[in-house]
């Protein structure tokens, strides 16, 4: 004997009414959909909107990684110090809330660091100076010329005692004409 759902079946049309049908095409839809948005999260990157409030805009971009020898920080007077080479200047930045206190004008900065008291920005520069700042009230303070280093000072660091290393390149002849 062919019941009317059979009969509804055997033509092609599927039995709507019948509950065990509609769970079953139910499951398998939203099983689907759940699958659906796994694999757009798997694949593109979702996240929320990136607070920016501690990021910093600056004119001009790196054209290559960043390095120790350009960024200072002065935990007395919450301070960062950024040398920006092809800006010529160092940027001085509030450690609270990142804002420029000062820019101090020094010509192709190469390398900087303060002094283990924590009173003295030492800034060596491509063109064989060493130049010194007070980090309370930004005042050049002394000015050191390595002679023989023809292309710059590459790297200044404080020693813990408050002696300083300093690494200066120095240019090569052959003597020729």
């Amino acid at each position: 004997m062919i019941t009317r759902e059979c009969a509804l079946c055997l033509v092609g049309e599927l039995p709507l009414h019948n509950p065990a049908v509609r769970k079953r095409r139910s499951v398998r839809f939203f099983f689907g959909i759940s699958l659906i948005v796994v694999f757009f999260i798997s694949v593109f990157n979702v996240r929320g909107a990136t607070n920016r409030s501690a990021y910093i805009p600056y004119d001009y971009s790196w054209y290559a990684a960043p390095d120790f020898k350009y960024v200072a920080l002065d935990q007395i007077h919450q301070q960062i110090f950024l040398a920006w080479r092809a800006l010529d200047r160092i940027d001085v930045l509030s450690t609270l809330d990142y804002h420029t206190i000062q820019s101090i004008a020094v010509p192709s900065p190469s390398s900087l660091d303060i002094s283990p008291d924590g009173t003295t920005l030492a800034v060596g520069t491509s063109s064989a100076h060493i130049l010194f700042f007070d980090t309370g009230t930004f005042v050049k303070t002394n000015d050191v010329v390595f002679p023989d280093s023809a292309l710059g000072i590459t790297a200044f660091v404080y020693a813990g005692s408050g002696n300083a290393f300093v690494r200066a390149a120095e240019g090569l002849s052959t003597g020729g004409g």
